[in-house]
């Protein structure tokens, strides 16, 4: 897979890549298997100046053993128990609190790190220590490692300045975390975590990093990202209603470029908002969370995407017709087979010869067609006219009401 490098100045302060030590943390609870292949992935890097502090939000498992025994192996290696889990958030802000020195890597459990990520990464710090973040590819795989994809796969490597690297990652398929290496420094001057952005807390740090610091893209591969079976990584639901949350912090950020915002706020209509009004249209009544439609209306609102949330919509909807029209076609093709077939065999075979079938497969398709499709045409007709008013009625009026009763709620709070 090609590609094009971005120019990539060089700074002219050159630290000494042995004085660069970057702190692992993993945040871990109930997953000794897995955690065990992280911690030996951190082990494996070809670049030794690293530390590694594993953080357990109160597993009940043998983790605490797991850990005692590679802290046995590396004294590189440091441990802390909560005595109760004190929710996902809050144990990866008290994890990156213990972060001693000036870059940190955030490592789920359950995911692992390729050897020469460090080594990488170091050389890009070295070169442009201004940057608040760099990282490298991600190879995504399922539970038996088996490759899924490669993320990002159409961004070009190389250094981009502040606010353009965080509209072409959110354009061209944002960097997984545990192929990141972050500043510290720069880490807490955008505010850290915001618990309040839920399962995308960390998309909306690596943004506000992003738009206020330069990032560089290196080609080696760094990590691997890990898909279960049970998780969440191509359900959509899942991005609300944190992602209102990061939208309204986005629009909070001064001196950014606006088109780079704009981009950003398209990439969330097109991947996160468009596909759930979708996936909502085709899904039972009731199925769905009002809270969720709610936030993802509020979004389309707030970035100023609800024509093109409506017009994402329209081009579902054609889709679905298309794939209507598709297999009503493949549906007239067997049935002209099977009337073939059945008037192939009120003849003798030497009376109708090798091509019959084949002429009265013809023979009925002039028959049959013009019945189909005036049916067929009626019922697009409707089927279009339905999904058309559904979704016009659908994406405004939500919007509105949700608008209309954030703001009779925040009345209410001010009144009370």
């Amino acid at each position: 897979m090609s590609r094009i490098a971005v120019n990539s100045p060089t700074s002219p302060v050159l630290p000494a890549q042995e004085q660069v030590t970057i702190t692992v943390v993993i945040p871990t609870f109930n997953r000794s298997a897995l955690l065990s292949r992280a911690i030996e992935s951190v082990r494996r890097q070809t670049y030794p100046n690293w530390k590694l502090v594993v953080v357990d939000n109160a597993s009940p498992d043998d983790t605490a053993a797991v850990v005692a025994e590679a802290m046995q192996r590396d004294g590189r290696i440091g441990y802390h128990r909560h005595d109760e889990n004190i929710g996902m958030l809050a144990n990866w802000e008290f994890a990156i609190s213990r972060v001693d020195t000036d870059y940190f890597s955030l490592l789920c459990d359950d995911d692992y790190l390729l050897p020469d990520f460090f080594q990488a990464a170091v050389r890009e710090i070295a070169r442009h220590p201004e940057i608040g973040l760099c990282f490298g590819l991600t190879n995504v795989v399922d539970d038996d490692g088996k490759h899924l994809s490669v993320a990002p796969n159409e961004m070009a490597t190389g250094y981009y300045p502040a606010g353009a690297g965080a509209a072409a990652m959110m354009t061209l398929q944002h960097p997984a975390t545990p192929a990141i290496v972050f500043r510290t420094a720069c880490f807490k001057a955008v505010g850290g975590f915001d618990r309040r952005s839920l399962y995308v807390a960390d998309l909306d740090m690596i943004l506000r990093v992003a738009f206020r610091y330069p990032v560089e893209f290196f080609e080696e591969e760094a990590a691997c990202y890990v898909v279960h079976a049970n998780n969440s990584f191509k359900d959509v639901t899942g991005w609300h209603p944190g992602l209102l949350n990061l939208v309204r912090n986005l629009k909070k950020l001064d001196a950014v470029e606006p088109a780079h915002v704009r981009k950003v706020f398209g990439s969330f209509s097109q991947h996160a908002v468009v596909p759930l009004f979708a996936q909502f249209l085709k899904s039972p009544i009731g199925k769905f969370n009002p809270d969720i439609l709610l936030s993802a209306c509020r979004c389309s609102i707030e970035m100023r995407q609800v024509s093109n949330t409506f017009l994402g919509l329209l081009l579902a909807v054609f889709r679905r017709i298309g794939w209507a029209i598709k297999w009503r076609w493949n549906h007239l093709l067997q049935i002209m087979a099977a009337m073939a077939a059945v008037l192939a065999g009120f003849r003798q075979p030497a009376q109708r010869g090798q091509d019959a079938p084949a002429k009265d497969m013809r023979r009925s398709a002039w028959v049959l067609a013009p019945f189909y499709w005036v049916g067929l045409a009626a019922f697009l007709v409707v089927f279009g006219m339905v999904e058309f008013a559904a979704t016009y009625l659908l994406v405004k009026p939500l919007a509105k009401g949700g608008e209309l009763l954030g703001r009779l709620r925040q009345r209410f709070l001010k009144s009370g």
